[in-house]
């Protein structure tokens, strides 16, 4: 792919936008990212300098990146950032990219934590970049998150961003498999777990550009989230609430599952924006009925 040169910021952007509008739902927003990156300006800046030209290393620099999106590298990843709950997350390939759905889970367990002013102890699992845990800990400035992820390059990851955000004496970062290590309980547990099947997984591009770690789920996308549901009331204090990110195909199952499973819990289904079943809650009852 060559562009011409002494290109303008809006000609760029035009371009780019040709080239990426195969691959991408978002082409527009992508190549707008892109253009900032190159130039090390904001978005912002970008839109409002059309006629701003783009210098030699500029150039090259954008013309470069755009050939590697179109050879099918994942923006956040090039980017090393990317968006989530208004704050801007450290990526790399060892994490899945944090996704505006799982905002939906954000946005409930913050309901939780400030209708339950005690509960100030919480469990990330599967905690990737450290997204979820963060978030959580800079809107509850009181709250402490243990975050647990398999994989000891996510846990990399996710150190930079609680550095980053100012939030590393708080969140505590621990290589484990879900929650075996701990002999405490939490009065909130998240988990965004693998949970797309397998077979299904094949057939999509997310498997080849982010980890199938983060990613597959087994079978029927239960495989790991049963083996955390298994252990689930144990790990909650009375009283206390889990939010699964799920599958829409199987959100309906696992909360039957959880229902058949345990006496003192209560389930329920949120959907997503677009109407998906998206994430799964169970409540552990209160014998105190506080």
């Amino acid at each position: 792919m060559r562009l011409s040169l002494s290109i303008t910021v809006s000609e760029a952007l035009k371009q780019g936008r040709q080239a990426l509008a195969s691959i991408s739902e978002t082409p527009f927003l992508d190549v707008q990212l892109l253009l900032a990156y190159a130039l090390k300006r904001k978005k912002e800046w970008v839109l409002a300098h059309p006629d701003n030209h783009l210098s030699t290393n500029e150039f090259t620099t954008f013309e470069d990146n755009l050939s590697r999106l179109v050879s099918g590298e994942a923006l956040p990843y090039l980017l090393g950032s990317w968006e989530f709950f208004g704050r801007s997350f450290h990526v790399t390939e060892d994490v899945l990219i944090p996704r505006p759905e799982t905002e939906l889970l954000i946005e409930n367990a913050l309901g939780f934590l400030r209708s339950h002013p005690k509960t100030r102890l919480c469990a990330d699992i599967g905690t990737g970049s450290g997204c979820i845990a963060i978030s959580l800990a800079l809107e509850i400035p009181d709250l402490h998150v243990v975050a647990v992820d398999v994989s000891p390059s996510a846990i990399e990851v996710a150190r930079v961003n609680t550095r980053k955000h100012g939030v590393d004496d708080r969140v505590t970062l621990i290589v484990a498999d879900l929650l075996h290590p701990f002999d405490f309980r939490f009065g909130l547990i998240c988990a965004n777990l693998p949970y797309i099947p397998s077979e299904r997984l094949k057939r999509l591009a997310v498997a080849e550009r982010e980890p199938n770690l983060a990613l597959d789920g087994g079978m029927d996308g239960l495989t790991v989230i049963r083996r955390l549901a298994r252990e689930l009331p144990e790990w909650l204090v009375p009283g206390g609430r889990a939010l699964l990110e799920v599958d829409s195909s199987h959100a309906r199952v696992l909360a039957g599952e959880l229902t058949s499973m345990y006496s003192s819990v209560r389930t329920d289904v949120i959907k997503d924006l677009s109407g998906r079943d998206r994430v799964v809650i169970l409540d552990r009852m209160d014998p105190q009925g506080s």
